[in-house]
């Protein structure tokens, strides 16, 4: 078997997986089925697209929209019957998920920034307020 039809095979079952809304086992499962190849078998085939070991108990959708977004996307939007157009589509690309997909959102990062902004100037005026407080020596003035 090439490895062209590996692939073919890896984006059937991961877009029929998709589509039924189930684990990415289910996935594995299925490809592993048809093909007799164990996922390691595919990675070493130099299979592209495929999940990292860790995520296997997550759903299909899940993945996809991680570390795949363009193929989650598209799949959004189109029917079932646009399927095997997204295949021929992915037979020529080399779209894949090993190549480090940028989870870097700037809204979020604006906001995280903020938060530790304020959260040093919380602790600033708070060692203030004790330095204040430790001034007097808790003596109760008459």
């Amino acid at each position: 078997m090439t490895p062209e039809q590996i692939q073919s095979y890896w984006d059937a079952s991961m877009i029929l997986s998709w589509r039924r809304f189930q684990l990415v086992l289910h996935a594995e499962e299925r490809f592993e089925t048809l093909t007799n190849l164990t996922m390691d078998a595919a990675r070493a085939a130099g299979v592209l697209r495929l999940p990292p070991p860790y995520i296997h108990k997550n759903e299909v959708r899940l993945f996809v929209g991680q570390f795949l977004p363009k193929i989650g996307q598209w799949m959004e939007h189109h029917d079932e019957q646009d399927d095997v157009r997204l295949l021929e589509k992915l037979a020529a690309s080399h779209y894949d998920t090993r190549k480090g997909v940028n989870h870097h959102d700037p809204a979020i990062a604006a906001e995280s920034r903020a938060n530790t902004i304020d959260r040093k100037r919380n602790a600033i005026v708070g060692e203030k307020k004790s330095r204040e407080t430790h001034k007097w020596g808790w003596k109760v003035m008459k």
